[in-house]
């Protein structure tokens, strides 16, 4: 097990910083946010953020499943806005729920490259 305090290399591949209580370098951690985009140009707009904050009084109250899991998503839980790739349709998701799909998803498109 690491120790928080302990140093380590930063997890980028190439990287020969040495990080303490982090596993990415701040510089590495800004160009793979740059990389990214904003949340605009990852396709959530306007109408995603009022969705999301009409559903957050019943997330957070412990009212709204999980479209993955169909489990229950407990008040302070991370969660996310999920969606179709289409975008059509959207619910509450675990953020883990959430955040898996999407890396299921580049790793795929990583091997059809």
């Amino acid at each position: 097990m690491v120790k928080p305090n302990q140093w380590r290399a930063c997890r980028t591949p190439g990287c020969p910083t040495l990080t303490q209580g982090v596993t990415i370098c701040p510089q590495c951690a800004q160009k793979k946010q740059q990389q990214r985009g904003t949340t605009k140009q990852r396709g959530y707009t306007g109408k995603h953020r009022t969705q999301r904050n009409k559903l957050k009084q019943l997330v957070e109250a412990g009212l709204a499943d999980c479209r993955h899991c169909g489990q229950r998503i407990l008040p302070g839980q991370p969660w996310d806005l999920g969606h179709t790739d289409d975008r059509t349709s959207s619910a509450p998701e675990h953020q883990s729920c959430n955040r898996a799909v999407w890396a299921k998803q580049q790793q795929h498109q990583h091997d059809l490259d």
